[in-house]
């Protein structure tokens, strides 16, 4: 009976808000009838790849919120990774392309829910029948987006629900705009710019990070002088003939930055901003890269650096690829490695049985050397690099795409931020603001002095200390999206770290609170009615869920906590204390806070200690407003005898909290806010 009420409870929430935000939504209908939307975007598909259905099926709904503000005649496709298990951002790809072509040649009736192998082999069959020449026919005729959105997001726990990709972001809007800013809405706009090959092409990224650049002249020719008195200069390459079967981008990034991501290293120039790739590092070490990869004069002068240190050429994770690419890939999944009748690559990838990744073996291929030798040399480098893939299989990968060789370009005023953690994601939205700021948008309120931004908030209130303990104050009136005039950050060549110089504050959807942050890094999640007069320390980070109950239940945590699974307790981090010396200065043990080992999902699969299964987070009606405080106070709360309190409440663990929250009526409720900041201002 209680989770029957419970689940008429949410039903009920869900009912209201959706009222509510079709009512606000009917009132604004003239608006949209006198903006119409715009011309059809110079793409065809958009598709979305999740981890498994249930997020896939998330990330549709999310999208069809959205559905009167995507461009028009814009088709969105969401699909899941198999059952089987990950399979990686190459085994991604490749999964996502078989779907494809499994939607548009005809062979619908084949679904991937379950693990069941038959309409698994059923599909690798169908793709297999296609020959190269009409894997290049089909896309050819397509301009494609891949993003690669799945993953469970734990080093960002306030967004989980909804996924990095529909995370809320600060980014200009205008009157048609139903849904608050998300992750996904700057990509779709630099998507929009990208000057598309005319013979098809498919642009792939990634999720987890924001990407801009400058689209104009990307792919301008080499400028060639005449080679003597009334003689003709000989015709530039074409812009077509510069694209190559597969271009990555990259952006000016010091070799710290660079030695956490890709690099690429520069050739030959084949036009202004493109050039050939002689090696692809990955997560190589500074002093390597400034002595192989460090970034010619006159390609970081026309990248738009203007540092005068020396930079690499970082991989921003786009990759724009070819019809002969793609068939190239496709091909190689219906090869059968192992011979007679043993499933192919697509047909084991289905199956869960193998994954590889995209920007190391599918890359590291296009950069690799061709000769006799060449496919063993690869998949023994490889293999010592971590690829899971069989000796075969690398070889036959070689193969069909070494001969594809990477072409890398260099967008002026490009910027790469990744934002997968606590840590990164309020320095991300301090970046994305300016850069919408720059392009004439007021797209939040953002206050230099005091690093503090808020999105999507009402009526908040934030006192903020500096490391002089001078207090400064930001304040919200009505609508949080109203600027200020100060300027935010510089919007390139940021790096992303823990400084406290250098640290934001981000506020989102929160209402009616005032609160005292100290000097560092902060993120608020939802947040309302919240009175804080003690400063909340830096890193630390309030996630407000609503609950059927009719309640929030508030989840604090710190930026470096310990998200993903570890060896043991002993290992653990919560609110940036060891976990175990935080329950014993609350007079706590590790058995107050774990479920019993049989209903635990983390212990189930493996023995290492989940933290995500830990009951942490009380909750309740009659819970004081400062309750909070003794998660990060263990003085304040070891004289009022929290610990106490803390046992005899209702307590909930990150995964439940995650299961009992709609994506979709988080997405909604967001919506309404940002709604409601455009009847004021409109970015």
């Amino acid at each position: 009976m209680a989770a029957a009420g419970e689940i008429a409870s949410l039903a009920f929430a869900h009912a209201a808000t959706a009222l509510v935000i079709g009512l606000v939504r009917g009132a604004r209908l003239l608006a949209r009838v006198l903006l119409p939307r715009g011309p059809p975007p110079p793409f065809d598909e958009l598709i979305i790849t999740a981890s498994d259905p249930a997020q896939a099926a998330v990330f549709r709904a999310l999208v069809a919120a959205r559905a009167p503000s995507l461009p028009r005649g814009l088709r969105v496709r969401c699909y899941s990774d198999p059952p089987g298990g990950r399979v990686g951002s190459g085994g991604g790809t490749l999964v996502a392309l078989a779907m494809l072509l499994r939607d548009e040649l005809g062979l619908t009736d084949v679904a991937l829910a379950s693990a069941d192998s038959a309409p698994m082999a059923e599909l690798a069959a169908f793709v297999a029948r296609i020959d190269r020449a009409a894997l290049v026919a089909f896309f050819a005729a397509r301009r494609i987006v891949i993003v690669h959105a799945g993953g469970e997001s734990r080093r960002l726990p306030a967004y989980v629900p909804e996924g990095k990709l529909f995370a809320p972001v600060p980014h200009c809007t205008d009157a048609r705009a139903e849904c608050a800013p998300v992750v996904l809405d700057p990509l779709l706009r630099l998507f929009a710019a990208y000057p598309w090959a005319a013979g098809g092409e498919l642009l792939l990224a990634s999720g987890d990070a924001l990407v801009d650049f400058d689209t104009h002249d990307l792919f301008a020719p080499l400028e060639r002088s005449s080679r003597g008195a009334g003689a003709q200069p000989p015709p530039p390459p074409s812009p077509c003939a510069q694209r190559g079967p597969i271009v990555g981008f990259g952006c000016a990034a010091s070799f710290e930055q660079g030695s956490r991501h890709g690099v690429f290293e520069l050739g030959a120039a084949l036009g202004q901003r493109v050039y050939d790739v002689r090696a692809f590092h990955q997560k190589e070490r500074a002093a390597v890269l400034a002595q192989r990869a460090a970034l010619p004069p006159e390609a970081a002068e026309a990248a738009g650096c203007t540092c005068d240190d020396q930079r690499c050429a970082l991989d921003i994770g786009l990759f724009a690829l070819a019809p002969s690419w793609c068939a190239a890939l496709v091909r190689f999944g219906c090869e059968r490695v192992d011979g007679g009748d043993a499933p192919s690559v697509l047909a084991r990838v289905l199956a869960g049985a193998a994954s590889f990744d995209f920007y190391l073996e599918a890359v590291s291929a296009a950069v690799s050397p061709t000769g006799a030798g060449a496919g063993g040399e690869f998949a023994a480098a490889m293999r010592a690099r971590g690829s899971t893939l069989a000796e075969p299989a690398l070889r036959t990968l070689h193969a069909h795409l070494a001969p594809m060789r990477l072409r890398v370009a260099l967008p002026r005023d490009a910027s790469f931020v990744h934002f997968g953690s606590l840590v990164e994601f309020p320095h991300a939205c301090a970046i994305v603001a300016a850069r919408a700021r720059g392009a004439g948008a007021r797209a939040c309120r953002f206050t230099e002095r005091a690093r503090c931004l808020l999105l999507n908030c009402e009526n908040v209130r934030v006192t903020r200390l500096d490391d002089a303990g001078e207090a400064h104050d930001e304040a919200s009136t009505g609508s949080a999206h109203a600027s200020d005039g100060d300027t935010p950050p510089p919007a390139r060549d940021v790096e992303l770290g823990a400084s406290c110089a250098r640290a934001v504050s981000v506020l989102e959807g929160c209402s009616d609170c005032s609160l005292t942050l100290a000097l560092g890094t902060h993120l608020l999640a939802g947040v309302r009615g919240l009175h804080l007069t003690q400063p909340l320390p830096a890193g630390m980070c309030l996630d407000a869920r609503r609950l059927p109950a009719g309640h929030d239940a508030l989840l604090c945590y710190a930026c470096g906590d310990s998200f993903k699974p570890v060896a043991a307790p002993s290992d653990a981090v919560f609110c940036a204390r060891p976990l175990l010396a935080w329950l014993a200065e609350r007079d706590l043990t590790l058995r107050d806070v774990l479920v019993p080992v049989e209903s635990s999902p983390s212990t189930a699969a493996s023995a290492q200690f989940d933290m995500w299964d830990a009951k942490l987070f009380a909750h309740g009606h009659a819970l004081a407003p400062d309750f909070v405080r003794g998660y990060w106070d263990a003085a304040w709360a070891a004289q009022t005898g929290w610990g106490g309190l803390f046992c005899a409440c209702d307590r909930l663990s990150l995964r439940e909290a995650n299961q009992l929250e709609s994506a979709h009526v988080r997405d909604a409720r967001r919506s309404l806010a940002f709604s409601n900041s455009l009847t004021q201002d409109v970015c």
